[in-house]
């Protein structure tokens, strides 16, 4: 019926149709494997994310294996760059990173959540393998977001102290974040309050206790004045922006509810830049860009990109569940946004979706995620909190790209878990 050529052509197709069946299934495998990781990743388990998304790949995969594999080298850079601490603990926890990625703090962001007056401590952690470092301190009262915007403590920019505010007491708590050892505390006029944050340049501390805007100058311990405003709202806050000015955001208010934001820029000058826009929310809070003057604001679901000197507000989206973050050179603003929650009201899963500070969708990048893969998680993998909410956090600057980041995970591997791998992986 065929000749020898027709029946050579058969063969040949139908070769080629085997070969790309087999390359079908393989790639479905890898995504399989990469959404694995993944998900071990979010539930705290780094090392089974790891080996996960190294099953993912051939065995020495190139660039060109990267390329055709994305979803697998989206999956190991999450699973090597998240910092997320697994600790037996529940209820809502403030959670924080140091800009080394090698620091976590986690506490109880409303005090005891059984009925009794002992709430777990806030402990400082080592985010890359769950280690406890030191118990830092215990609440004997609640906090609550009356006394400010509901912030996790802060790390110094060169990731060497935390400082957290206590409630009890009303003092700024000062820790080294090496071995967890205790500074003198220094003194807020026994108010409630809240920690604003380290200065850019790691020499100031500024805090808000009872409506006054406290700012310590760490070499010497002592209260200092300055150009910033003394007195706060009960709705304003503030944060120290990239460039060393103060950026203070004066709320107005109707029936109790902010309405509309004011930035107002402080340098040794005077106020250099206002600018004021329409929100609404019960609170604000500001987190500063990597440069400039930008703040990433935060006006109850509502989130803005705003700029005091170039009188600028744009708003990024609001949504139940979504959490902004200024990522990359800091021109690039990601929103995480919950696509699920579970029985306790925690989200189950996320889409992330980035935009320049217009307000343009661009398209996101593995490496947006590493700022958001930062929170802590019960035992059983519960998400106990979601992202980072403060400056000089990590992002994963020792994280190598490409094939080296594969390497690097690989050479650090045993025998034995090389083998295990192997013997179940992505084949070409």
């Amino acid at each position: 019926m065929f000749n020898s050529a027709t029946r050579g052509i058969v063969t040949t197709f139908c070769f080629v149709l085997a070969l790309s069946g087999q390359g079908w299934a393989q790639h479905e495998k890898s995504l399989e494997l990469a959404q694995l990781s993944i998900e071990a990743t979010m539930a705290g388990n780094r090392d089974r994310a790891i080996a996960l998304a190294l099953r993912a790949f051939p065995d020495k995969p190139t660039a060109a294996d990267l390329e055709n594999f994305p979803e697998a080298y989206g999956a190991l850079l999450r699973a090597v760059a998240a910092r997320i601490t697994r600790a037996d603990r529940s209820g809502f926890q403030h959670y924080a990173v140091n800009s080394k990625g090698d620091r976590a703090v986690a506490g109880p962001a409303n005090g005891p959540q059984d009925g009794t007056q002992h709430a777990a401590p806030y402990a400082l952690f080592d985010p890359r393998n769950n280690e406890l470092i030191a118990e830092l301190v215990t609440w004997d009262v609640p906090m609550s977001m009356v006394y400010g915007p509901g912030l996790p403590p802060a790390f110094s920019p060169d990731g060497n102290l935390v400082a957290i505010w206590a409630m009890d007491e009303g003092q700024a708590l000062l820790f080294d974040t090496k071995d967890g050892k205790a500074h003198l505390p220094l003194d807020g006029g026994g108010q409630p309050g809240w920690i604003v944050g380290f200065s850019p340049d790691g020499t100031h501390l500024a805090a808000v206790a009872g409506g006054r805007l406290l700012v310590w100058d760490l070499s010497n311990r002592e209260l200092v004045s300055g150009f910033w405003p003394n007195q706060l709202g009960n709705f304003d806050v503030a944060a120290w922006a990239a460039d060393g000015s103060f950026v203070v955001a004066r709320a107005e208010t109707e029936n109790y509810e902010i309405s509309v934001v004011v930035l107002e820029r402080y340098t040794q000058s005077g106020i250099e830049g206002t600018v004021r826009f329409d929100a609404t929310g019960p609170s604000i809070y500001l987190l500063p860009a990597k440069v400039g003057s930008t703040m990433l604001v935060y006006v109850g679901d509502n989130q803005f990109v705003a700029n005091p000197v170039q009188e600028t507000a744009t708003r990024l989206g609001g949504a139940v569940g979504s959490f902004a973050q200024i990522v990359r050179d800091g021109t690039v603003a990601a929103t995480l946004v919950a696509t699920g929650y579970d029985e306790n009201y925690m989200p189950t899963g996320f889409e992330l979706i980035a935009s320049d500070f217009q307000g343009n969708r661009i398209e996101t990048t593995s490496r947006d995620w590493i700022v958001f893969d930062q929170y802590p998680v019960g035992t059983d993998g519960t998400m106990l909190g979601m992202g980072s909410a403060r400056p000089f956090t990590y992002v994963g600057h020792d994280v190598p790209s490409g094939t080296e980041l594969y390497e690097m995970v690989w050479s650090g591997l045993s025998e034995s878990q090389r083998q295990d791998i192997a013997a179940n992986r992505v084949v070409r």
